[in-house]
């Protein structure tokens, strides 16, 4: 079966002893805002998971362990409404002209009414005043939402970032193996906020101290490790670390090669056990069905792994070159070589006066016979 992304709702909801009917609600909330989650209604799910973290602070306090999952959902919710919102607003920015283009076409249009009719000058100028001030207070008013709208995302990054926090501390003090998976999510989300936010040398150290977790409790074939490792390959990339970037991406593709080895041995030594019970046919289906699922992930993998590849091999030619430029060490040669091959002026010029100098000895010598005839 596929590895399942570790939950905390045992721990977060069963340490209450003050009755069933504190966690009632709060549970049904999180049941809500999860749906809303596979939905991809990420605003019902936010909305849903603050209820539930509202309720849950307000019966345990702010940093029971019975608060841990409400925030790391919570805190999941908003990285993902912050995401959605800033492809939004990407989209909407597309395809609108700028300031300058639309100034420059306005000017060109006037320009060719007053040529056409010196008269109307010193309206087109009104207009063109008119036209200025009210581009101006368009582009105020566009500049004045673009802010609102990036203020707003960096609220929802800087909040998801302290419900995640918070969410890491809850559970990275409880020794339960399961929690401490937990734990490895919340810095694995973390480090998803720091790309976001282009903090880089957070992020890596955010997926590094998830990485160092997951080694401690999860095989060598789980998937969980293989997204860790696609993400630190992420983060190393984005920092220009592409020695480090291309490591983890391999990893990350090795991860994934074991997981398929260990499923289809699985599938075969169930095919050959001959068992027909239902419950043995849905495992082996679902594991043909994650194997489908993790051959559409290699190419994809592949990819990153290409990718790094080249930069990397980029990045020492161009090292290289600079080395050579600092330690004069470029070769020459050529261009001298050239250049003597082609100059030759200096010849021709010898050749000329040659010439000039036989024609003046013949003609001295004509002269002296004309002058012995005479």
């Amino acid at each position: 079966m596929a590895d399942q992304e570790p939950s905390a709702s045992t721990s977060s909801m069963a340490g209450s002893g003050e009755g069933t009917d504190v966690g009632v609600e709060p549970m049904k909330l999180l049941g809500v805002g999860k749906r809303h989650m596979v939905m991809e209604d990420f605003a019902a799910a936010v909305n849903a998971f603050q209820d539930a973290c509202r309720l849950l602070s307000a019966a345990h306090g702010e940093i029971a362990d019975q608060c841990g999952e409400a925030y790391f959902c919570y805190g999941k919710a908003l990285l993902e409404l912050a995401r959605m919102e800033r492809g939004v607003l990407g989209n909407a920015l597309q395809g609108v002209p700028d300031a300058d283009d639309e100034d420059d076409e306005d000017n060109d249009e006037e320009e060719t009414a007053t040529a056409e009719d010196p008269k109307i000058e010193s309206t087109a100028n009104m207009d063109g005043t008119c036209a200025a001030d009210t581009s101006e207070a368009e582009d105020d008013n566009v500049d004045s939402a673009e802010k609102d709208g990036e203020s707003e995302e960096v609220d929802n990054l800087q909040l998801a970032w302290e419900m995640l926090e918070l969410a890491k501390v809850i559970f990275k003090r409880q020794e339960a193996k399961e929690i401490q998976l937990c734990a490895a999510q919340a810095y694995l989300k973390l480090g998803e906020v720091g790309i976001e936010s282009e903090n880089y040398i957070q992020a890596i150290e955010d997926f590094n101290e998830c990485l160092n977790i997951q080694q401690k409790h999860l095989g060598p074939h789980n998937r969980l490790l293989a997204e860790t490792h696609y993400q630190l390959g992420l983060a190393y990339s984005f920092d220009g670390q592409h020695d480090s970037s291309l490591k983890h991406f391999k990893e990350s593709f090795s991860v994934i090669e074991k997981r398929l080895s260990m499923l289809m041995e699985r599938i075969e030594k169930a095919e050959e056990k001959g068992k027909s019970p239902a419950k043995d046919n849905d495992a082996v289906s679902e594991d043909k069905q994650e194997i489908e699922e993790l051959k559409e992930l290699l190419p994809e993998i592949k990819a990153k792994i290409e990718d790094a590849e080249e930069s990397k091999d980029g990045k020492a030619t161009k090292a290289f070159q600079e080395t050579l430029v600092l330690t004069g060490k470029t070769d020459e040669t050529p261009a001298s070589s050239s250049s003597s091959v082609s100059n030759i002026s200096h010849l021709v010029r010898k050749k000329v006066s040659l010439f000039f100098e036989l024609v003046c000895l013949d003609l001295w010598r004509l002269c002296c016979a004309l002058v012995c005839v005479i």
